[in-house]
């Protein structure tokens, strides 16, 4: 999918993330060094996550995304490599999750779940492990990341995988694709299944054309401006995702631009943004 296509990358931001309830304060430290969007984003594909329970079915993403002062975002980054070495020091197995952080995303944290029962599990393995390292020095860190913060938002995204196109050959690997391209589209109440149906043709053409660059679908499930779908595309920078989309734009040719129109008068609102892996702020099993 081409990036002025709904269903291209796919993008958790924090225009989304902005949409969920805000986060009980007890919740926060628990919070920070999770998460879409958001993305996720957020939202990678999940590859196989250390629960073995969130392979049995859909993955579900908690997203918790967090707005900082420019001016204070040095004193962001000292205390969350500080919270780190606390979390890598001290997390159990049941503990993981990704970051990824950007100009308009902010700093973006996701975690895997099989499901939104999930959650109570997420929270008592993070308040063990908060206990294990040292509640108080644990709240002295946050509360210097806290001074930072303007805002921050917590959201739930389903990960759509039939809505996906996974390339048998990746034009790029994971130690390339550093960045993600994220697609925010707000549905029109009611037109949910037609642009569904208009993401099916988007991976039969991929998969017709046998297109090496992928996305992943996802789905918000919480918060007050749904409909909402994020696409995310891995790229390699900015300017690679711009080059591939040209490229794109010739292979699919009007194939491609028909689903783009049949799918814009399906949107209310459609938004974009990019965010980059930030794997010294993420807790991931070997191998991953």
């Amino acid at each position: 999918m081409r990036r002025q296509a709904i269903y291209c990358p796919f993008v958790p931001s924090v225009a989304a993330t902005e949409a969920a309830d805000p986060t009980p304060y007890q919740e926060v430290r628990m919070k920070k060094w999770l998460s879409l969007p958001l993305v996720a984003l957020m939202l990678w594909p999940a590859p196989a996550t250390a629960q073995e329970e969130v392979q049995a079915g859909p993955t579900w993403w908690l997203v918790i995304s967090e707005q900082v002062k420019p001016a204070m975002q040095e004193q962001y980054e000292t205390a969350s490599a500080e919270i780190m070495e606390l979390v890598r020091a001290n997390a159990t197995d049941d503990i993981m999750f990704y970051t990824l952080s950007g100009s308009e995303t902010g700093y973006v944290f996701a975690i895997p779940m099989a499901g939104m029962e999930s959650f109570t599990k997420v929270n008592a393995a993070w308040e063990a492990m908060v206990e294990e390292a040292g509640r108080d020095e644990w709240m002295e860190i946050s509360s210097r990341s806290d001074e930072a913060v303007t805002s921050r938002s917590m959201n739930f995204f389903v990960e759509r995988s039939e809505l996906s196109y996974e390339p048998a050959s990746p034009r790029l690997t994971e130690e390339e694709a550093v960045m993600r391209h994220y697609d925010w589209i707000y549905v029109t109440p009611g037109k949910d299944s037609d642009l569904e149906g208009i993401f099916r043709e988007w991976v039969e053409l991929y998969k017709a054309n046998d297109v090496d660059s992928g996305w992943t679908t996802f789905q918000a499930v919480t918060g007050n401006d749904l409909p909402l779908y994020v696409i995310s595309t891995p790229a390699a920078s900015r300017a690679d995702y711009e080059t591939n989309g040209d490229q794109l734009d010739e292979l699919l040719g009007e194939a491609q631009e028909d689903l783009m129109n049949r799918g814009w008068v399906l949107m209310r609102d459609f938004k974009h943004n990019d965010a980059w892996m930030r794997p010294d702020m993420s807790v991931v099993p070997e191998g991953m």
